[in-house]
This record gives structure tokens, sequence and C-alpha cells, in this order.
């Protein structure tokens, strides 16, 4: 009976680290979306501003616009080479969070299997001790009879 409750208490530690690794990797999910999100609204905001250079070359523009909006596109080209850093690093991260919620898992899952085959065990040996005993006093009464 005591393996079977320091069973029980493994398995609620495991239970306890999977629920704080699905907390950990939706953190992870959330904060790769945030990431990937600014990303997508800077090559939106860069793919408009070069869409807009593009139309306005079309007609007269001065030097000095022509000079501000590249150097817009130069500034957008670095912040996007740093955010494609970040969501690279946040997508790795997502990953490894990922990774370990499947050890979890799989660890819980290895838990309660051997959680149950001990109960089952449990259950059996009560079951056996129960038939002998009453097989001993089956014994016992018939040997008052006589």
């Amino acid at each position: 009976m005591s393996k079977l409750k320091s069973l029980e208490k493994i398995w609620h530690i495991r239970e306890k680290e999977l629920h704080e690794a699905q907390g950990h990797y939706q953190r992870a999910v959330e904060f790769f979306e945030t990431q990937a999100t600014e990303l997508y609204y800077l090559l939106k905001k860069k793919e408009d501003l070069t869409a807009q250079l593009e139309s306005r070359l079309k007609k007269r523009v001065t030097i000095t616009y022509i000079n501000t909006v590249s150097e817009s596109i130069q500034r957008l080209d670095q912040q996007e080479k740093e955010l494609q850093k970040k969501v690279h690093q946040a997508r790795v991260n997502m990953e490894q969070k990922e990774l370990q919620l499947k050890k979890a898992h799989m660890e819980m899952k290895k838990m309660e299997k051997l959680h149950e085959s001990k109960t089952k065990q449990m259950k059996e040996i009560q079951k056996k001790q129960e038939s002998n005993f009453m097989d001993e006093i089956s014994i016992q009464q018939y040997y008052r009879m006589k």
C-alpha cells in the first residue's frame, strides 16, 4: 500500500510538471505569435513604402524624396533583420517548450500506466488474501463440525 501512496505522490508531481510545461509552451507560442505579427506588419509597411516609391517614380519626384524613402526602406531592412532573428529565436524556444511538453505528456502516461498496473496488482493481492482467508474459515468450520 505504501508503494501505491508513493506512486500517487510521484504521479501528482508529474501532473504538476505537465501543467507547468503546458504553461511554458503556451507563453512561448504567444511570444512567437507576437514577434511574427510584428515582423508581418513591418514587412507590410516596407512593401507599402516600396509600392508608393515605385508609383511616385512614374511621375516627377524630387531627389530628396527618393533619398528619404530609400533611407526609410534601409531602416526597415535593418529592423527586418533584427526581427527575423527574434522570430527565429522565439520559434526555437517554442519548439523546445513543445518538446518539453511532449516529454511531460509521455512521463504522465507512464505514471498513469504504472499506477493502473500497481492498483490492479494490489486488488489482485487483496482478492487472493480474501480468498485464502475464506478458505481458512471454511477449513476451520469443517473441522469444528466433525
